[in-house]
């Protein structure tokens, strides 16, 4: 209780740059003011206030906002520790999955092509997975508020990217079982099969957009 009491004593002797670290604290989480004030139980009038050094945080609210930096207290009061290190920004992981899957999708399909056999895609499908186990890594070690941007960069994109490798191996394999053995390039290769198998994917990947933004707002309204 003594020590709750010269933090309080603390803040209220002068300047102290309580407002400044909050403000600082705010920004590298990439929170607006409205966004933090949810996070504390406030309103937005009330963070505007702490951040120009024109009211104090309430003790309580100073241990929340404690807990939810991960700073201490004196941090917030005093500046006598450093905050933690900043996480790494996941959206920079999930750009460089996107790149990487776009490459193993050009890989695959040129393998194909040339080739037409299961091996012959085995190149694009590694480099593909190396971009989704980049992106894997960035949601761990990204910081929490850049994973949900990155979730938002990623997967309406990558659908796009990531469909075609499977979504060919199933009609194929459906296309063997029901024709036989035949020339891929040359049976797929007429306009209406093409016609309709992309009207197929446009489809597929909107419908698949759809659900993940759905998702993503339930999630962040959560």
């Amino acid at each position: 209780m003594d020590n709750l009491n010269d933090m309080e004593r603390t803040a209220q002797e002068g300047p102290v740059g309580l407002g400044e670290r909050i403000r600082e604290l705010r920004r590298s989480k990439g929170l607006s003011q409205e966004e933090l004030a949810d996070r504390t139980g406030v309103s937005r009038q009330a963070v505007s206030k702490w951040e120009m050094d024109q009211s104090l945080p309430e003790l309580d609210k100073l241990l929340a906002l404690s807990r939810f930096f991960q700073v201490s207290a004196d941090y917030l009061l005093k500046g006598e520790e450093r905050a933690q290190p900043k996480k790494a920004d996941a959206r920079i992981f999930a750009v460089v999955a996107t790149a990487l899957n776009a490459v193993g999708l050009l890989v695959a399909v040129a393998g194909w092509i040339e080739e037409q056999t299961a091996r012959s895609i085995s190149g694009g499908l590694v480099v593909t997975t190396m971009g989704c186990m980049v992106f894997a890594v960035g949601r761990i070690v990204g910081e929490q508020n850049s994973c949900r941007r990155a979730d938002k960069l990623f997967w309406p994109l990558n659908l796009w990217l990531l469909a075609p490798i499977p979504l060919a191996a199933l009609i194929g394999a459906l296309a063997r079982l029901r024709f036989g053995p035949f020339d891929f390039a040359k049976a797929w290769v007429r306009p209406k099969a093409v016609a309709l198998g992309l009207a197929v994917y446009v489809l597929l990947c909107a419908a698949g957009d759809w659900a993940i933004v759905r998702a993503l707002a339930r999630k962040n309204r959560r």
